[in-house]
């Protein structure tokens, strides 16, 4: 196979693996939580692997206020790697779960009061791993509902230039709880 074929291969690999996808759903977090509490909106995509598993991945949007005042918001996006385990029915897309995630977050970072200097530009890239535990279910032929909650860990890096062109970098762990409601449509 020459580098074009391949190149077709795989674009006709992703669109079956989408058109044969089983549930699109968006998830959104409309409610305002306490500071320290991302929320976001976003399109995930599940597949049912088999039996009570399936497999997704997502894109959304993040948003965060700050932990003081004066500080601005963290915004950014956020692509999650999902893996669904159902544990009581043993049918995917309805009862109980729990869910580890591979997570990769980038957002700017707020003006945090320099007392001498201010923020020209800065970006937080932090790459984590959650575990949700959740509740979905079928309310309508095909439409499914669901809640989940569970904490994310991040090791983040913190790049900063101010206005006077100075620079300052470093690293360090956070972990942030996650409230998740979805609403989505399932494709059979």
């Amino acid at each position: 196979m020459n580098k074009n074929q391949v190149i077709i291969f795989v674009i006709i690999l992703f669109c079956v693996t989408s058109i044969n996808a089983q549930n699109i759903k968006l998830n959104a977090n409309p409610f305002h939580a306490p500071p320290s509490i991302a929320r976001g909106i976003g399109i995930e995509l599940e597949n049912k692997l088999n039996i009570g598993n399936s497999i997704g991945a997502g894109v959304s949007y993040y948003y965060m206020e700050p932990n003081k005042s004066g500080d601005g918001e963290y915004s950014g996006y956020k692509v999650q790697l999902i893996y669904r385990k159902y544990l009581k029915n043993k049918v995917a897309y309805k009862g109980l779960y729990i869910s580890p995630s591979l997570n990769f977050l980038q957002t700017s970072i707020p003006e945090d009061d320099e007392p001498f200097v201010s923020l020209k530009n800065g970006e937080r890239i932090g790459f984590g791993l959650g575990i949700k535990l959740g509740f979905q279910l079928i309310v309508a032929k095909n439409i499914l509902l669901g809640f989940g909650i569970g904490p994310t860990y991040y090791s983040n890096q913190i790049n900063k230039e101010f206005a006077d062109n100075s620079f300052d970098s470093y690293k360090y762990n956070s972990t942030e709880l996650e409230l998740a409601f979805s609403v989505g449509w399932l494709i059979r």
